[in-house]
């Protein structure tokens, strides 16, 4: 080139690079476009590592479930000696007639009045025949099985009572019956948020999920995990039925409802809590093991009915309007269901 009008680059010495030598900075590449996407590199990489993984995931929404379950297991257990200065109206029915001076009285539901076993405070129950009172009281002093009342006859109503009389009551009710009356729904709704939580987590992954297992001529869903592990928690599929599914009672939900509440904070306390921690153990690792089995392809989960193309309903009846005049979807080409697909 000739010198005059020329203008030459006199410094050809290399820009530094950041830390590592993993590229230029923004700052020093030569346009504006590689500047932008450099940084959208960046970002993404900063998303994924702050991702966690499905299996990190899992153990966190279960560790974040045991610890709330925890703090209100432990409320539970407080309000077990605690006394409530409030009184409820009971009731029972006698199942066979009832003759005076004898020191039993059978009725349809004992257990009402009191725990099986002799009460430290007796309970006085009066008497009344098809809504009117008879003005007979009798003195209740403990219940046996769950069927039979033990009074106290010097301080009862010496009189007779046929079968169906009721007798009815005030008995001081225990903050240990209205927390063991919540507990459940504190169950239910903390399962379902946990797994609305997992379902939500692997809704926004980036990769592609698996297809659910699903009839031909059907468009393809990936909601196979997210069903799965839905189900897995609470018993039910993620398209909004109100019926549990058939695999319920092995879900968290459903193994932690089919647990009794322990009545007191002795041996039953200590047998209430490792009866949870099996089930949650439980639920844990078939949910790392089922999700791993549906990445790899060898769980098929099957598509919720009312997704497939005759928009069968959760019972799995097809619509009559589908089935046209011969009364079946595979009848040919007169119903709806003979000309889809």
């Amino acid at each position: 080139m000739g010198e005059s009008g020329s203008k030459v680059r006199k410094d050809r010495r290399f820009r530094p690079g950041v830390a590592g030598g993993q590229g230029l900075e923004p700052r020093v590449l030569l346009t504006a476009a590689g500047a932008a996407a450099a940084r959208r590199q960046a970002l993404v990489q900063a998303r994924a590592t702050a991702r966690l993984t499905p299996t990190a995931k899992i153990a966190a929404e279960f560790n974040s479930f045991l610890k709330d379950f925890a703090a209100v297991q432990a409320a539970y257990v407080r309000s077990i000696n605690e006394q409530s200065s409030s009184t409820v109206t009971v009731s029972a029915n006698l199942t066979q007639p009832y003759s005076s001076g004898s020191s039993t009285m059978t009725v349809d539901d004992a257990t009402v009045f009191g725990p099986q076993g002799t009460f430290s405070t007796p309970v006085v129950a009066t008497a009344s025949i098809n809504g009117v009172s008879t003005g007979n009281q009798y003195t209740i002093t403990g219940v046996s099985g769950s069927n039979t009342l033990i009074l106290d006859v010097t301080n009862s109503t010496q009189a007779s009572l046929p079968a169906g009389a009721t007798l009815s009551a005030g008995v001081q009710s225990t903050t240990a019956e209205s927390a063991g009356a919540i507990f459940p729904s504190f169950i239910i709704n903390r399962t379902n948020l946990m797994a609305t939580n997992l379902v939500q987590y692997f809704n926004n992954l980036p990769g592609k999920l698996p297809y659910f297992n699903a009839p031909p001529h059907t468009p393809n869903n990936r909601g196979a995990i997210q069903s799965f592990v839905y189900s897995s928690v609470t018993g039910f599929t993620t398209n909004g039925l109100t019926q549990p599914t058939g695999n319920y009672a092995a879900s968290l939900q459903g193994s932690l409802l089919s647990i009794a509440l322990p009545t007191t904070a002795g041996a039953d306390l200590t047998i209430y809590k490792a009866a949870v921690a099996s089930a949650v153990q439980q639920s844990y690792q078939q949910m790392l093991n089922g999700v791993k089995q549906v990445y790899a392809g060898r769980l098929k989960i099957n598509i919720p009915a009312s997704n497939n193309r005759f928009g069968a309903d959760a019972s799995g009846s097809v619509p009559s309007d589908y089935l046209g005049s011969g009364g079946s979807g595979g009848s040919g080409g007169t119903g709806s269901g003979g000309t889809t697909g």
